[in-house]
């Protein structure tokens, strides 16, 4: 992953710095001073510039995943192999000579490592080339070389916007006026939910063997990450020059800029968060549970299903490769004498379990189904995966890598 870049060297070291064409963002506050960074925490409001040389249209991109430093290296993992289209940029390790990009052999790709997946950056801007170079793209030639403040007209783009569309995350409704710093500013929450739902809507377009979309699924998926997960944003541009005589079409990609924004209530999830979980692309108000192998599952109840007295009092039946299996519930932690988050039952998970419905029952009356919140046909259902390697103490964060039961996320049950 490229290292950060201050606005210091940027403006100072440029001539050591061939190739590497910074963009630089800033967080805006109305009546506050604007102060150039490659990477914001917590900006509400922001603009970007990047280094426009003559000739040259610039489009923006942004690619939305999860922060790993609030979710933790389980978490994300799991979120990643149900849900693809998160993927983490530091992770996927994109390069230019990315099949995407290769494909597209008419145009010249350089710069910097591609942080947005390469089958969106291609696809948009083969589009753009192939519009004749349009203004509804958000983007103007420059006439100039150096920063551009990318803002206003034609930052903002205008119109109604496919799903799947890059310009979505961009219309004019992210942008507010700053008098202060006399430009606008994009609403990283806006930008950073509309993303998902670009990369979800691609997903869905290049697998047309899956169910349609659930729109209220991926809003639920963007409340979880303002709520629980927090989110990174990735911000890249491309600067595309049109071919002149016999040079061809060249883009080259800028330096990343990044917006991490935790989750609201990060110091309220306690031993067991944040919740293993994300919402079922496909089907509104049902969740996929994560099922880490030879880890936990947690799973959400409507009402406490266990005490300090009887902590453990249900039991689980869950699919396996050598078909159902039962596992007993495993007891809370406590605090205070008091059982944590008694409507969470924590349950083992198979090393060999496989996606499917789980069914619960209580230990003391079996037959009697317990339905979790969020249920498909009364049972929970669960989305295994290899869980990244434990980190030794003193070693740092882990990784998130995404070794699981499958490369799409969960179909209908």
């Amino acid at each position: 992953m490229n290292s950060p870049l201050t606005v210091t060297c940027a403006l100072a070291c440029a001539a050591s710095l061939v190739g590497q064409d910074p963009l630089r963002i800033a967080e805006l506050q109305q009546g506050g001073s604007v102060s150039w960074a490659q990477n914001l925490q917590e900006p509400r409001f922001a603009t970007v510039q990047y280094d426009e040389e003559a000739g040259e249209y610039t489009l923006l991109f942004v690619h939305t995943t999860i922060d790993e430093t609030v979710a933790g290296p389980i978490v994300t993992a799991g979120i990643l192999n149900a849900l693809p289209f998160l993927a983490s940029p530091t992770n996927e390790n994109w390069q230019l000579t990315d099949p995407a990009f290769t494909a597209l052999s008419e145009y010249e790709f350089s710069g910097e490592q591609p942080m947005v997946p390469p089958s969106r950056l291609a696809a948009h801007i083969d589009a753009f080339i192939a519009g004749g170079y349009s203004q509804g793209y958000g983007t103007a030639n420059s006439s100039g070389t150096g920063y551009v403040t990318h803002e206003t007209a034609p930052g903002q783009v205008n119109g109604v916007i496919g799903s799947s569309d890059e310009r979505r995350a961009w219309m004019n409704s992210s942008w507010e006026w700053f008098e202060t710093a006399g430009m606008h500013g994009f609403d990283t929450v806006t930008v950073g939910r509309e993303s998902i739902f670009q990369a979800a809507y691609l997903m869905a377009e290049s697998e047309p063997n899956l169910p349609p979309l659930n729109e209220d699924a991926i809003h639920a998926l963007g409340d979880l990450m303002d709520s629980k997960l927090g989110f990174e944003i990735y911000i890249q541009a491309a600067h595309v020059l049109p071919a002149n005589n016999s040079d061809p079409v060249k883009v080259r990609f800028s330096r990343h800029a990044r917006v991490r924004r935790r989750s609201l209530h990060e110091s309220t999830l306690g031993w067991i968060g944040p919740d293993r979980y994300v919402p079922h692309p496909y089907r509104a108000n049902t969740n996929v549970w994560l099922a880490p192998h030879g880890d936990e599952m947690h799973i959400i109840f409507p009402y406490p299903v266990g005490s300090t007295a009887n902590p453990t009092t249900l039991r689980a039946h869950v699919p396996t490769s050598n078909g159902v299996v039962t596992v007993d519930q495993i007891a809370n932690p406590t605090w205070a004498g008091e059982l944590v988050r008694p409507e969470v039952a924590i349950f083992p998970v198979p090393a060999n379990a496989t996606a499917g419905l789980v069914h619960f029952e209580k230990i003391i009356s079996p037959g009697v189904p317990l339905i979790p919140v969020n249920h498909i046909n009364r049972g929970a259902y669960i989305w295994p995966y290899t869980p990244p390697p434990a980190t030794p103490p003193g070693t740092g964060g882990g990784t998130a890598g995404t070794t699981g039961s499958g490369n799409n996320p969960p179909g209908p049950q």
